[in-house]
């Protein structure tokens, strides 16, 4: 979420979605593919005003109506993941 209103009083301020998770695909039939995400949630300023936003949003889970899934794993990536953008 963003938050706009006026200067830093943000109790003037409200919140809108800058981005979305899907949620469900279905089709006519019924048939859906659910999904489920990780997310990371950010504190603005500090915890006496409540306002947050999520930061950081991950799939975690896809759910198929036959009961089929898959689920992802978060990892740290390893140093030989990383591209060398000097010598590419």
């Amino acid at each position: 979420m963003h938050y706009v209103g006026p200067g830093s009083d943000k109790t003037q301020c409200y919140a809108y979605p800058h981005a979305w998770d899907l949620a469900k695909i279905e089709d006519v039939n019924g048939n859906a593919v659910t999904f489920e995400y990780t997310q990371f949630v950010q504190m603005l300023d500090n915890a006496e005003t409540g306002l947050c936003y999520t930061k950081q949003s991950y799939i975690k889970r896809i759910f198929n109506s036959d009961g089929s899934r898959v689920e992802f794993q978060l990892a740290d990536k390893e140093a030989s993941e990383y591209q060398d953008l000097m010598y590419s």
